[in-house]
């Protein structure tokens, strides 16, 4: 399980759309998640949420997240995050 959040400074959030991709050490991807939530409205900043996606593999492996999110200004683009690596036994 992975806890995420998107926060605007200057605009308030109306919408939230995420892409999740989980890559191993060698970078070859093992799954992926999208997630939506479409018209949040309301003076919000920051949106929280999880992220679960079941692995049947031990190793080391990486979320990336990218996206864009809704203002009430402009639609604001979401650069690829890379998660810390974390080891599954």
């Amino acid at each position: 399980m992975c806890n995420w959040d998107v926060t605007l400074l200057k605009d308030y959030i109306q919408a939230v759309y995420i892409e999740f991709e989980i890559h191993d050490e060698d970078d070859l991807q093992w799954g992926s998640d999208q997630f939506s939530k479409n018209p949040l409205g309301g003076n919000q900043k920051t949106y929280r949420d999880q992220f679960e996606h079941k692995l049947y593999s031990s190793g080391k492996f990486k979320v990336t997240k990218y996206g864009s999110v809704a203002g009430r200004e402009a639609i604001y683009a979401i650069a690829p995050v890379i998660s810390a690596t974390v080891a599954i036994k």
